[in-house]
């Protein structure tokens, strides 16, 4: 097993403990439920593929090969809809609060970007990869971070233009 690879897996998880701390700090400066009930889900997520990263890490480490996916269950699927969870968790009143946060926008496009950095190196990780495990483990990371940008997007279209949202959101009603 090459080095690099536990490089390339020491960097990811102290930028999954990055971008979870950055959450973590953007949720406590917002006065926004919707902008904090989404920092504090992404901090959460950031921080279940920090663990993640590191168990196959660890067993890298030990076995000196890419730890076998299939033995990887249902904690290996990071993805699920985040979006569904952030706004389950607000009333309509609560969402309309004013932010607090001057640079609300700013934190979302930090944000945003951070996750297409992630997407861009573990699709990068992920077409280089000669391993089935190594390909499904980049695999579900990548998609993990695609529902990351898809939930920071949502969530900033709403608070940009609440009303143009939640017509595309339920335009399924007047499509029938």
């Amino acid at each position: 097993m090459a080095d690099d690879v536990l490089v390339i897996l020491q960097e990811a998880m102290a930028k999954e403990e990055q971008r979870a701390q950055f959450y973590t700090e953007a949720a406590q400066r917002t006065c926004n439920s919707l902008a904090q009930a989404t920092f504090n889900v992404l901090a959460g997520e950031e921080q279940k593929h920090k663990m993640h990263i590191n168990r196959f890490y660890t067993g890298m480490v030990e076995k000196n090969a890419w730890p076998d996916m299939s033995a990887c269950e249902g904690e290996c699927l990071l993805v699920h809809d985040a979006a569904q969870q952030v706004f389950g968790l607000l009333t309509d009143a609560a969402v309309q609060d004013v932010s607090c946060e001057t640079d609300l926008t700013q934190a979302y496009e930090v944000s945003m970007q951070a996750e297409r950095e992630s997407i861009t190196l573990y699709k990068r990780l992920l077409d280089e990869a000669s391993d089935d495990n190594a390909k499904a483990f980049y695999s579900v990371l990548l998609k993990a971070e695609r529902g990351h940008l898809a939930l920071l997007s949502k969530t900033l279209e709403y608070l940009d233009d609440s009303e143009q949202w939640y017509f595309e959101e339920e335009q399924w009603i007047v499509e029938g």
